[in-house]
């Protein structure tokens, strides 16, 4: 777990994600209207416009550490003090950890740089800026705050599923590059043909996005949380069962 945490391409993640929010706003930050830290970091940041690329950059935290493990004989290496569950769920629990903190640093991080030079709040922001945040627009009643982490933490631990689902595929697929782009890949099938077929409160996006509601945010944030656990569990099983097949066969 240390190991991810200081390697470079978890910092470089965040960087990363604060780049891509200056860019997704560059045109309203050059065109002097009075806009607020909040309101362009709500609006523009945690659109989903660029959740493809959230996805992919959430990803890179250790997302192909399986594939650098095989072909450095570190697995091997790593089987000698410990099992193969071991090796697997730590691997598993490292990739989930860091890909979530990648996104949600890098997410604060950028609220926090909009904050050294524009102003925060004014007196006239409401949940009416926060279309997509049905989920969690209840909680504005307390503190405006608590909807922006709401909705952060619930991307970043959906994005954590999908970067499991990228070790998954490592797996399968020697090839670092496709096991980082599959899940993004497999996001679009997903959302424009399975996603169709499914119940509501199966769609992970949905509740990704927060522009959908069990009823209260507690509710809705706590479901998330399970699904996203139960999904990330699930692959894990099959990781398992994977990398045990490809100890046995060498």
């Amino acid at each position: 777990m240390r190991r991810a945490f200081l390697s470079y391409p978890f910092w470089l993640t965040i960087v990363a994600i604060v780049v891509m929010n200056y860019l997704s706003v560059s045109v309203e930050m050059t065109a002097s209207r009075g806009y607020t830290a909040m309101y362009l970091f709500s609006t523009f940041c945690l659109s989903g416009d660029y959740l493809v690329v959230i996805l992919f950059l959430g990803t890179i935290p250790y997302g192909k550490s399986f594939i650098t493990d095989w072909n450095t004989q570190f697995l091997r290496f790593h089987l000698i003090r410990s099992s193969t569950d071991g090796y697997t769920w730590s691997k598993v629990i490292t990739v989930f950890t860091s890909s979530f903190l990648s996104v949600f640093l890098g997410f604060a991080l950028t609220l926090a740089l909009f904050s050294t030079h524009l102003p925060f709040l004014d007196a006239n922001f409401n949940t009416s800026v926060l279309p997509s945040f049905v989920a969690y627009a209840d909680l504005a009643s307390q503190s405006i705050f608590l909807v922006i982490a709401a909705q952060v933490f619930a991307l970043s631990i959906g994005v954590a599923v999908w970067s499991v689902c990228a070790l998954l595929i490592s797996a399968y697929i020697t090839n670092a590059f496709v096991a980082l782009s599959a899940p993004v890949i497999l996001y679009y099938v997903v959302i424009n043909s399975v996603g169709r077929i499914l119940p509501i409160e199966l769609k992970m996006d949905r509740f990704m996005l927060g522009n959908y509601s069990l009823g209260n945010p507690l509710s809705t944030l706590m479901y998330t949380i399970m699904y996203c656990l139960l999904l990330a569990f699930l692959m894990g099983l099959v990781f398992n069962k994977r990398v045990r097949r490809r100890i046995d066969h060498g």
